[in-house]
Protein backbone atom coordinates (compact mmCIF):
# COMPACT_ATOMS: atom_id res chain seq x y z
CA UNK A 1 0.00 0.00 0.00
CA UNK A 2 1.08 3.56 -0.57
CA UNK A 3 -0.02 6.87 0.94
CA UNK A 4 -3.40 7.92 -0.40
CA UNK A 5 -4.69 4.39 -1.12
CA UNK A 6 -8.27 3.75 -0.04
CA UNK A 7 -8.69 0.96 2.53
CA UNK A 8 -11.40 -0.99 4.35
CA UNK A 9 -10.88 -1.47 8.10
CA UNK A 10 -12.58 -4.27 10.04
CA UNK A 11 -13.77 -3.48 13.57
CA UNK A 12 -12.39 -5.97 16.12
CA UNK A 13 -15.44 -5.24 18.27
CA UNK A 14 -18.30 -6.27 16.00
CA UNK A 15 -16.89 -7.25 12.60
CA UNK A 16 -18.34 -4.21 10.81
CA UNK A 17 -16.26 -2.22 8.32
CA UNK A 18 -15.28 1.42 8.04
CA UNK A 19 -13.36 3.15 5.28
CA UNK A 20 -10.37 5.43 5.18
CA UNK A 21 -7.19 6.53 3.48
CA UNK A 22 -3.85 4.83 4.12
CA UNK A 23 -1.21 7.18 5.56
CA UNK A 24 1.77 4.97 6.51
CA UNK A 25 2.87 1.58 7.76
CA UNK A 26 4.27 1.45 11.30
CA UNK A 27 5.75 -1.97 11.97
CA UNK A 28 2.80 -4.31 12.61
CA UNK A 29 0.33 -1.42 12.36
CA UNK A 30 -1.20 0.86 9.76
CA UNK A 31 -1.87 4.57 10.24
CA UNK A 32 -4.93 5.83 8.38
CA UNK A 33 -7.35 8.74 8.14
CA UNK A 34 -10.95 7.74 8.82
CA UNK A 35 -13.50 9.09 6.31
CA UNK A 36 -16.02 10.37 8.87
CA UNK A 37 -13.93 11.17 11.95
CA UNK A 38 -11.22 13.82 12.04
CA UNK A 39 -7.64 12.86 12.80
CA UNK A 40 -5.46 9.81 12.22
CA UNK A 41 -5.86 6.34 13.68
CA UNK A 42 -3.53 3.36 14.07
CA UNK A 43 -4.76 -0.22 13.77
CA UNK A 44 -3.07 -3.62 13.46
CA UNK A 45 -2.44 -4.66 9.86
CA UNK A 46 -4.65 -7.72 10.32
CA UNK A 47 -7.71 -5.41 10.49
CA UNK A 48 -6.97 -3.73 7.16
CA UNK A 49 -8.82 -6.20 5.01
CA UNK A 50 -8.91 -4.85 1.45
CA UNK A 51 -8.08 -2.02 -0.86
CA UNK A 52 -11.07 -0.29 -2.38
CA UNK A 53 -12.05 0.08 -6.00
CA UNK A 54 -11.37 3.71 -7.05
CA UNK A 55 -14.57 3.90 -9.08
CA UNK A 56 -17.25 2.83 -6.61
CA UNK A 57 -15.50 2.21 -3.25
CA UNK A 58 -16.55 -1.44 -3.20
CA UNK A 59 -14.39 -4.38 -2.20
CA UNK A 60 -12.48 -5.24 -5.41
CA UNK A 61 -13.08 -8.92 -4.69
CA UNK A 62 -16.81 -8.29 -5.16
CA UNK A 63 -16.73 -5.91 -8.13
CA UNK A 64 -15.01 -5.46 -11.46
CA UNK A 65 -16.17 -1.89 -11.96
CA UNK A 66 -13.11 0.10 -13.01
CA UNK A 67 -10.81 -2.93 -12.90
CA UNK A 68 -10.10 -2.80 -16.66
Amino acid sequence: MKAGDRIKIKSPRDGSYSYGTFVEEQGQSVKYKHDKIGGHFVVLKEYVSALLCDSCECDPCDCDWGMY
